[in-house]
């Protein structure tokens, strides 16, 4: 189902600068401020594995694992195993909960064609029941010859059994602008009209959104509500009016505005105003700062008050970015508490997000005949090392931190084959390097650990 609202480009914005190819996203780790202790804990963790030349989001697969302090350690909660076709396009989303170590149930699944073009043409929903999949639910698109999507028909598994529930009809300008949405239930074996959205281009953008229903018994439509937008000299959306009609759809009356600024085009204020007695009155200010590449550093929420005429600080998001490919390393999130920002309120906590990428498996030039295979990466309480000679002798294993210092060393007994579990649960989260040096070489892999 394609979305009906206005999209804002707030938190998506093309970036301004040229950047390197940015890596893989390998994994992240969720954090929440634990107040006696004064410290962020580990929540839960997710790794992402790829195959071929896919990147995010096109990953094969998402683990998740979710973090026990009493085991001291964390435990696999679900995973997401997805299959692609030839251009990219996601054809299955199977995902699985672990109900015992190492067993996994299946959940739900999502699958999906397309058509010659790319468009999605069938999605269907999936849940594990009984030994099997059992649909609930299945949306079925049609495209024009420009590829506008012009009926979308969903059929829906309910309490009284499998059948149509809605189709929505699409019309399009001769510039793809939309024009309207006609929407319809389904009773009794017969499809009815139950509401129309009608959008109005002005200067090839959308100036007015009129919602309407439809009145059976007056065989008329009637306005519902409306949003009136208006646009920058840079083509931004500068503005945003909610109206809604009132029982005779005659009369509108205001509810709700969003106002935007922008500095070229990034986002830098969004205000909310609510219409109280005849006038708009302050609700909501978001404040945002941007280093000098266009990447969102700062997100600052503020709410008005009242009883003191003032906009009063909310939250405060964080972010950092990697100085060379530009990709977001940390999210972090405090919250206001006179004088400053805390993790900790009585409203909340605090929390932070960490990001790992890749790509990992860089080996050195000199390799001693042989090879290593590590996993699962990144690791979260262990890595799996498989090490294999072409020939018998023995090996001095070594794990260092990105810095160079030495983690861990030991020394194997003589053969063609070594495999170890190596425990990574007193490692901090990051990249590590481990080599085997053997009798003709050394071996290196990168990996990563994420907590």
């Amino acid at each position: 189902m394609k979305f009906k609202k206005l999209l804002i480009a707030a938190l998506a914005l093309s970036p301004i600068c040229a950047f390197a190819q940015k890596p893989n996203l390998l994994g992240l780790t969720h954090y929440t401020y634990n107040h006696a202790l004064t410290a962020f804990l580990q929540t839960d963790s997710t790794v992402y594995s790829y195959s071929g030349s896919e990147a995010y989001p096109n990953y094969d697969q998402a683990l998740t694992s979710d973090y026990s302090y009493a085991l001291t350690g964390y435990y696999y909660a679900s995973k997401i195993n997805n299959t692609y076709d030839g251009s990219g396009n996601l054809l299955t989303s199977i995902k699985q909960i672990c109900d015992t170590p190492s067993t996994w149930v299946n959940s739900t699944q999502d699958a999906y064609s397309y058509d010659a073009s790319n468009n999605m043409i069938l999605h269907v929903s999936m849940i594990w029941k009984s030994g099997a999949w059992a649909v609930t639910s299945r949306e079925g698109s049609t495209y024009n010859g420009s590829n506008d999507q012009i009926t979308d028909t969903l059929y829906y598994n309910g309490g009284k059994g499998y059948g149509p529930q809605s189709l929505v009809r699409s019309t399009y300008d001769g510039s793809h602008h939309l024009l309207s949405d006609s929407t319809y239930g389904y009773y009794g074996g017969t499809w009815y009209t139950s509401g129309r959205d009608i959008y109005t281009i002005t200067s090839g953008k959308t100036s007015n959104w009129l919602h309407t229903i439809y009145n059976g018994k007056k065989s008329a439509w009637i306005n519902y509500s409306q949003d009136a937008y208006t646009y920058d000299g840079g083509g931004n959306l500068a503005s945003d009016i909610y109206q809604r009609a009132d029982s005779t759809g005659a009369t509108f009356t205001n509810v709700e505005e969003r106002a935007f600024s922008y500095s070229g085009p990034l986002l830098m204020t969004s205000d909310t105003s609510t219409w109280t007695s005849g006038a708009w009155v302050a609700s909501t200010h978001d404040s945002l700062s941007y280093d000098v590449n266009g990447d969102k550093i700062a997100q600052v929420n503020s709410y008005w008050s009242s009883s003191i005429s003032k906009f009063v600080y909310s939250t405060n998001e964080e972010n950092t970015f990697d100085p060379t490919t530009h990709v977001i390393l940390s999210t972090t999130v405090s919250m206001w508490n006179f004088p400053g920002w805390a993790y900790y309120t009585s409203k909340g906590l605090g929390s932070q997000t960490l990001y790992y990428y890749g790509p990992l498996g860089v080996h050195d030039v000199a390799n001693a005949g042989g090879s290593i295979k590590l996993s699962p990466v990144p690791a979260i309480n262990y890595v799996n090392l498989n090490l294999t000679w072409d020939a018998p002798q023995t090996a001095i294993i070594a794990v260092y931190d990105m810095t160079g210092k030495l983690c861990s060393q030991w020394q194997t007994a003589r053969g063609t084959n070594y495999s170890a579990t190596v425990p990574t649960t007193n490692l901090r989260a990051g990249n590590y390097i481990i080599k085997v040096k053997g009798d003709n070489g050394t071996i290196s892999q990168q990996f990563s650990v994420i907590h």
